[in-house]
């Protein structure tokens, strides 16, 4: 008969009465996360949480390692935070200091872990429990003092630490060296390819910031891209956007873009030459207008760009480029477009 010590049953027992206690806080904890995340304008792929079950728990505190498992143990509630890039770990893990109380000695970064010289599982993992002020919060006041556990991890990481756990167990945790030295190769591999998107993210993000200086500063010799042409039509027609007239939204970037090149517009400086110097006003009047007949009509970015190539030559654009059918324009439209010298017989063509 196997004999156990009372602090292995005590700390059995008393996950078996609170683990219902752990299933709430687990939903408590990722509910709160989403919320930070987006308050903090954090992209992320996925928060998700689990709770440990009982015989897992059981599993894990028969190891030799804890002597005392329920002030050793601290993951009966999971939590899991997929980011897409090393960056967004870090940002995350400030985050999670900001908002929390992190138990030091227990707030591990698995790739310092693992050292130079080795490749494997890779990840954040903390743990940590409500601030003192959260924790006096009605809502929290139950989980004063209770831990939990928050891994950070990118995508990638994730994959290959699902991949890792998943086959070991059919290995025994033991695998040939030829299957681990190939599993290696990957995993160094899957971790150039989280540092590269890192490089990316970062020089997208640099590319962001070049581009809205520059027009800001009206220097508008740049390529058409979807970053360079959503930060012109923002800055173009911003008046446009505040009175709520227009909506910043370009669903259809891709196509617009292509279009404008097979129009002969491939930097931002073709595409301002050719918006009218009245464009602004006199859409502005006509959008008005269509507003107080139907405050749901809707006017954004494509239709914009779709206006604006109309008007720069609406027969090869109507034609050839993208062959459009309108049924039924309103008058305040239709004087628009002959203002401009567009033959409204090509929208029905």
């Amino acid at each position: 008969m196997v004999q156990v010590s009372d602090s292995f049953q005590k700390a059995i027992d008393d996950y078996r009465v609170n683990r219902g206690l752990y299933e709430t806080l687990t939903e408590k904890v990722v509910s709160l996360l989403k919320e930070i995340m987006d308050l903090e304008g954090m992209d992320y792929s996925n928060i998700s949480g689990r709770t440990k079950s009982l015989g897992s728990y059981i599993r894990k505190a028969r190891k030799e390692k804890y002597s005392d498992p329920q002030s050793e143990i601290f993951d009966m509630s999971g939590i899991r935070i997929i980011l897409y890039t090393n960056s967004g770990v870090k940002k995350a893990r400030k985050l999670v200091e900001k908002y929390f109380s992190l138990h030091p000695e227990h707030t591990v970064d698995k790739s310092v872990e693992l050292g130079v010289d080795r490749m494997g599982y890779r990840s954040l993992h903390c743990v940590g429990k409500f601030d003192k002020k959260r924790a006096e919060l009605p809502e929290y006041s139950s989980f004063r003092d209770t831990y939990f556990e928050i891994q950070i991890r990118t995508i990638l990481q994730h994959a290959w630490a699902e991949f890792e756990h998943d086959r070991n167990y059919k290995f025994s945790g033991v695998l040939p060296d030829i299957i681990k030295r190939r599993l290696s190769i990957i995993a160094g591999t899957l971790e150039l390819t989280d540092n590269e998107f890192d490089k990316i993210s970062e020089e997208i993000d640099n590319y962001s910031k070049e581009v809205s200086e520059k027009t800001e500063k009206g220097i508008l010799n740049m390529e058409i891209t979807s970053i360079s042409l959503l930060d012109y039509l923002n800055n173009k027609f911003h008046e446009l956007i505040k009175k709520d007239f227009l909506k910043a939204e370009l669903n259809d970037g891709e196509d617009r873009i292509k279009e404008m090149k097979l129009m002969g517009i491939n930097t931002i400086d073709n595409l301002d030459n050719n918006i009218p110097k009245d464009f602004i006003v006199r859409i502005s009047v006509i959008l008005k207008t269509l507003l107080d007949i139907d405050e749901d009509y809707y006017y954004n970015f494509d239709a914009v760009l779709f206006d604006i190539l109309v008007i720069k030559d609406h027969k090869k654009y109507l034609t050839d480029i993208t062959p459009f059918s309108i049924t039924l324009l309103q008058e305040q439209e239709i004087k628009f477009y002959k203002s401009y010298g567009v033959d409204i017989k090509y929208f029905s063509e």
